[in-house]
């Protein structure tokens, strides 16, 4: 699933950085017990958005670009003939 998501990420944004895991304290333990699927994050932040501190912040553009990207995901990622 990984690189099914990696493939039509790269046709959305060619120059993308793929990064193998990341950091955070998000509860997906209690989602991946529970479901029998892949959990893939796709996150939106931008790289300095400095979560969870006085000057938290994110991007208006980051947002817009997330709305195409995960527009297109939901559109395309279950389609049997997507990449």
């Amino acid at each position: 699933m990984a690189q099914r998501l990696t493939r039509l990420m790269r046709l959305i944004a060619p120059d993308l950085i793929v990064t193998p895991n990341m950091g955070g304290s998000l509860p997906l333990h209690e989602f991946s017990s529970r479901l029998t699927a892949p959990i893939i994050i796709l996150p939106l932040a931008n790289h300095d958005n400095n979560q969870h501190a006085e000057n938290e912040n994110i991007r208006l553009q980051n947002i817009w670009d997330a709305m195409t990207v995960y527009g297109a995901v939901l559109a395309s990622f279950g389609d049997s003939l997507a990449p």
